[in-house]
């Protein structure tokens, strides 16, 4: 999926399940197919999210193909940033390890967006509490 930076005015790569979409455009965001070259793997940053479902912690592990900033955010359901994870420089190759700590929020699904150069990454995660 290609998502449109509003901001830039031009489309940008964007790691999206498709059965996400339809929240997010809710939320005014534009999604549109890509170029079938835009989406090589080999050439895509990489996410992974474990455990998810999660009750407390969830690790999230990436790695880019490219020396770039990025920022990590966990956002809610209606597009509200609720924790920065991280903003800064990071390098090819190298894998980053970080943690999300959901005690402090409601059971809910949530999404973990990275963002970095021209390619947005969207993750669901799912905080289940025993209440």
């Amino acid at each position: 999926m290609c998502y449109y930076n509003s901001s830039k005015k031009e489309w940008c790569k964007s790691y999206v399940n498709k059965s996400d979409v339809q929240n997010y455009e809710k939320n005014g965001y534009k999604f549109d197919d890509c170029d079938g070259a835009n989406l090589d793997a080999s050439t895509a940053d990489e996410i992974n999210i474990y455990p998810n479902p999660f009750s407390t912690t969830t690790n999230i592990r990436l790695s880019f193909v490219q020396d770039e900033q990025v920022t990590i955010d966990v956002i809610s359901m209606d597009g509200r940033t609720i924790k920065t994870i991280y903003t800064g420089n990071v390098a090819s190759g190298s894998p980053y390890n970080f943690t999300f700590d959901g005690s402090n929020f409601k059971s809910g699904i949530y999404m973990v967006r990275v963002i970095s150069g021209q390619t947005m990454m969207v993750r669901k995660i799912d905080l289940l509490k025993n209440n």
